[in-house]
């Protein structure tokens, strides 16, 4: 059986520069979930001020008035966010 190129450079490669690279990929692994859970955060914190401030219009204004109607008829956030 022979073995691929990569296995064949992977078995050169010494175990101190192995650990190396290891040690390198598991700390951009880490810095990518703590960036996608900063993200995350920062995300819901703002759905949930949005909600209360839509919230806070409608206890104002009235059910009636149609706050998230209003909202949503009109083209002001898909111009700026499609």
């Amino acid at each position: 059986m022979t073995q691929s190129t990569t296995e064949q450079s992977q078995s050169v490669i010494p175990r101190e520069y192995k650990t190396f690279l290891k040690e390198i990929k598991e700390r951009i692994l880490s810095s990518q979930v703590k960036a996608a859970v900063a993200v995350n955060r920062e995300l819901i914190t703002l759905y949930w001020e949005i909600g209360t401030t839509v919230h806070q219009k409608q206890k104002s204004e009235g059910w009636g008035a149609k706050t998230i109607e209003k909202l949503l008829e009109g083209k002001y956030f898909s111009t700026f966010f499609p």
